[in-house]
């Protein structure tokens, strides 16, 4: 099975200065058939939403589309996957004081690209 090409220069939502979260179990998307027979290639920016307490994966959101929805849809499912280390990323509330958010207590954000292309 290919899996996709996938940036590990992860940029994160959380200020350096938290450290920025740790991710403890990292799940690489799977690179469809179908995107690979048709070459379909892109670069996505992610954005996942982590329940502080627990370092669960909520939800995963698209910052920046890889202009394909497979890809896109591929990326989901895996990052979802993703587990980080409970408390290693501060709360939205200290990193967007401005930002309104009913669990900006209790959830984090980290921003990951990911990159499909095809390699030989």
């Amino acid at each position: 099975m290919t899996r996709a090409t996938f940036t590990i220069a992860v940029a994160f939502l959380c200020s350096a200065a938290s450290g920025g979260p740790l991710a403890i179990y990292t799940v690489q998307p799977e690179y469809p058939a179908v995107a690979r027979a048709s070459r379909m290639k892109g670069d996505g920016v992610f954005i996942m939403r982590v329940q502080i307490r627990t370092g669960l994966v909520k939800d995963v959101q698209i910052a920046h589309s890889t202009g394909w929805p497979i890809l896109d849809a591929a990326a989901i499912r895996a990052l979802k996957q993703w587990r980080f280390k409970p408390g290693s990323c501060p709360p939205i509330k200290v990193e967007q004081s401005q930002r309104k958010d009913p669990f900006a207590t209790e959830d984090s954000f980290v921003k990951l690209p990911v990159h499909f292309a095809m390699h030989h």
